[in-house]
């Protein structure tokens, strides 16, 4: 799954926003195998198989969020605001700390929400 993002997303010049690569997760988490509402806060018990999908999303999230790819990272940063997982909020607050003098006050809201869980 990090692939695409690499080598498709990474070497476009468009507005990430009006594809689909930005909703990638989003549908992954939501659509496909949909978690139940109790999984997005927290409250649920994973059996070990959707543990390891959830750690795999993370890491590929993870390792998205890391190139050096505003449209990469912006999809990265979605798919975390729908995604629970124990080091996510520390991964978006690094991202965060890192990236403060490069963000509009808009999108300083926009990545808090993401670290937050209550992205759109």
């Amino acid at each position: 799954m990090y692939l695409p993002f690499r080598d498709v997303v990474g070497s476009s010049v468009g507005d990430i926003w009006e594809t689909f690569y930005f909703m990638w997760w989003d549908m992954i988490l939501h659509s496909f195998d949909p978690m139940p509402n109790e999984y997005k806060y927290g409250h649920l018990t994973l059996t070990a198989d959707q543990e390891q999908m959830i750690d795999a999303i993370y890491h590929t999230l993870a390792r998205t969020l890391a190139l050096n790819h505003r449209g990469c990272q912006l999809c990265a940063l979605h798919g975390l605001g729908h995604l629970y997982h124990p080091s996510k909020e520390e991964l978006v607050q690094r991202y965060l700390d890192e990236h403060r003098g490069e963000l509009s006050v808009q999108d300083m809201q926009w990545v808090e929400g993401c670290r937050d869980g209550c992205v759109q």
